[in-house]
């Protein structure tokens, strides 16, 4: 894993576009996002950072990937660069959840499936939200 000081210089090896690496030091932008914007063109970046820096709202990896794609088939333009990057990210991405087993070990027994070790994380969960928890 790079370490916090890594992070501005690989992006601004992979974009050389300093207001990308000012969006990443700022944490306006995560390092995989800013992967997906290294590979648009000058132009496209200018753009995407010139929308950037007034939003609030950080971009979605879902939005970077199209971005991507989208400069990759030669089709973005700026319209869809404004479009994309106003669009709420979309709720019914299902969204994946990585436990660490070494943390896990010490809640179950060797034999515990991992499907039993989710439905216990489930009624856990429950629980909290019942006490109150948000």
């Amino acid at each position: 894993m790079a370490g916090k000081e890594t992070i501005p210089a690989i992006i601004k090896e992979c974009t050389n576009y300093e207001a990308i690496v000012a969006l990443v030091d700022e944490k306006k932008l995560e390092v995989g996002q800013g992967r997906d914007l290294s590979f648009l063109t000058e132009e496209e970046k200018k753009s995407v950072s010139v929308y950037l820096i007034g939003k609030r709202k950080p971009i979605s990896l879902q939005q970077s990937a199209m971005l991507k794609e989208l400069s990759k088939n030669g089709a973005l333009t700026t319209y869809q660069i404004m479009q994309i990057l106003s669009e709420e990210e979309k709720s019914d991405v299902p969204r994946k959840v990585l436990f660490n087993a070494k943390k896990l070990k010490s809640y179950s027994t060797p034999d515990t499936s991992n499907d039993d070790i989710e439905k216990l994380i489930i009624e856990l969960l429950e629980e909290w939200k019942a006490r109150g928890g948000e």
